[in-house]
Parts: structure tokens; sequence; C-alpha cells
């Protein structure tokens, strides 16, 4: 099975994107439905509880039990978003300007066992972040701070001096599933040609803290931004009691939608039951497919870069869940 890939071709007529990634579900078809559901993390590795949780609850929703889950969900959702919001923080940010890559860090935050403790070793990312708590107190930070984090928005803001790009366009909840449920229905569905109006899912979208809506408009520091104050909402949610939450919905007898949240937006699994509970069709979509679409609004925004710096801070914003590269294309 070829490793998922995304590659960013840069030519003299623009900028277009290659996605290299199997088709797991057809291995999912056939099989009964707790087989399946086992494979989930071995196949969908990157975000696999994400991926397991959402598959688990559509396999409710089909069975007709589309109740309130277990708070232990959301518990381990956000651990494994603090996972990689600290790898976004440990090796992505620091590879934007040539800086040490921070594994001591990233590691503390893989070890952590209790909620509390990976939330005191996400936060050692971005000191005194935690504290700031109003726009003008944000943007202080921003323009003071020492810490990698903090260097990489400033570096950003210097690159997108002179960039004009298309307003974002972000969809409340019941919108976006509904959506959803709209591209899942259809008879030949292919989650790598998705069409949609540049729609994305991920932090600056989610606007999880609160600071979100005062962030500035720019071409490549604010999904930065909402990342980086996405981290903290992370963190104070860990350390939060875990809340009990809903996200399976029975759409058909015998078919299920589940949703559950990752670091870069939410993974929807839709599950259909045959009989004696074997799967007769299983489609997932996750926030890749919708940042990184031929309509989507990396590709929209991407025509406003004029370097492949710029290209490299614009990628890092929409945070592909698939190791990516931007490569030059020659034309005849």
């Amino acid at each position: 099975m070829n490793a998922p890939q995304i590659r960013i071709h840069v030519s003299d007529v623009g900028v277009s994107v290659t996605q290299q990634r199997p088709d797991v579900t057809s291995l999912l078809r056939g099989l009964p439905v707790d087989e399946a559901l086992l494979r989930i993390p071995l196949l969908l590795p990157i975000c696999g509880q994400a991926q397991a949780i959402a598959a688990k609850r559509a396999i409710q929703a089909a069975d007709g039990n589309a109740e309130r889950q277990n708070s232990a969900h959301d518990l381990a959702l956000y651990k494994e978003q603090a996972v990689a919001a600290a790898w976004r923080l440990a090796i992505d940010w620091p590879s934007l300007i040539e800086h040490e890559r921070r594994l001591d860090l990233l590691k503390s935050v893989q070890d952590a066992l209790e909620p509390a403790d990976i939330a005191r070793q996400l936060l050692a990312f971005v000191p005194a972040l935690v504290a700031v708590d109003t726009a003008a107190d944000l943007e202080q930070w921003l323009t003071s701070s020492e810490c990698t984090a903090a260097e990489v928005i400033r570096h950003a803001r210097r690159c997108e001096q002179g960039m004009h790009t298309p307003a974002r366009n972000c969809l409340k909840e019941a919108a976006l599933c509904a959506l959803v449920e709209q591209y899942l229905a259809t008879d030949v569905f292919d989650p790598l040609s998705i069409e949609h109006k540049g729609i994305e899912v991920g932090p600056l979208a989610l606007q999880r803290h609160p600071l979100l809506a005062a962030s500035p408009e720019a071409a490549l520091s604010q999904r930065l931004v909402a990342q980086l104050l996405d981290t903290v909402q992370i963190a104070r949610q860990l350390s939060d009691a875990p809340r009990e939450s809903q996200h399976g919905r029975t759409l058909f007898k015998g078919l299920g939608l589940g949703q559950a949240m990752t670091a870069r937006g939410p993974v929807y699994h839709r599950v259909g039951l045959g009989p004696e509970r074997t799967v007769s069709d299983w489609r997932i979509l996750a926030p890749t497919d919708w940042h990184f679409s031929p309509t989507g609004p990396f590709l929209q925004e991407a025509q406003a870069c004029t370097n492949r710096e710029q290209l490299h801070l614009l990628a890092a914003g929409f945070d592909p869940c698939a190791p990516w590269t931007v490569e030059a294309q020659q034309h005849a």
C-alpha cells in the first residue's frame, strides 16, 4: 500500500496539488463490522483516535443508537489533538524558519499520562500565552515573545506584506454537517475531488478560542495565529472536566454518520451495514479533503503567492494530514 503524500507543484502556469492516498475504505467492505472497526487505527494511523471514534459513532448510529457518547471519547480526542499541536510547534514550525526542532518538548507531551500534565507540557511551547485574554495582550505577546512560535508568526507577517487573498469561507456546524451528508451521499464519492467553494474547517473556522474572532485578517499569519490559540484551548480542555457530547446521527436504518474532532478540524465517517452486520459501504471525509481539493482554499489562496516561502507558510497554515513537498514543475 502506498504511503499518503501531497505534492504542491509550482510552474509558469500556476500552482497545482497532487494527492496520493490509498483507498482504505475498499478494504473494509464485506468485513464484519467489529473486525472493520479494529482495522481503522491501523489503516488510518494519522489522527487514529479520531478516526476510530468517528467510526464507532457512525456504527452506533447505523445501529440506531446515536445517543450521547461516553465523555472518555472527548478526553481521548483532546489528548490526540495535544500531540498533533505539539508536533506542529516542535517539528513543522521550526523548519519554516530554520530553527532547531524541539524533540525534547514533543516527547514530554507524548509521554505525559495525566490530562493536566499533558496540558502543562503543551503550554511549555508557548510561555505565558495562556494568560493572554485580550486582543491587545495577544498582539503584545506576538511581537515580544522570544519563543519559536511567535518568531514564526512574525516571519509570516513579513512574508505576507502586499498579498491579497480571497475572504475565507467557513460554515457553522449545522450547515457543514448538512453539506457533509450531501457529499457523502453522492453515487460516486471521491474524497480527493469534492466540489465546494473554498470551504475550510480548521482552527480558524472552528474558533474554539475566544480571541480568534479578533485575530488579524491576513494572508499567511491568520491561520498560524488560529493554530496557536487553538493550542491553548486544547490545553484548557484537558485541564477541565471532560464533557459528554453527541456526534453521531442515524441517517437511515443501517446507515450512520459519525464525527470526531482532530487538531486540523472534524473528520466524518459514514458507515452502511448489510446482512449480519457486515460493512456494505464506508466513506470518510477529512479536513485535508476540504483544504487541498481542486476547489479548496489552499489552491485559491496559492494563486496570490509569489515564491516558495509563501507557499510553505500557506500549506503550514492548512496543516495537511500527510507528508507534503513543494516542487518545481517544468512545462514544455
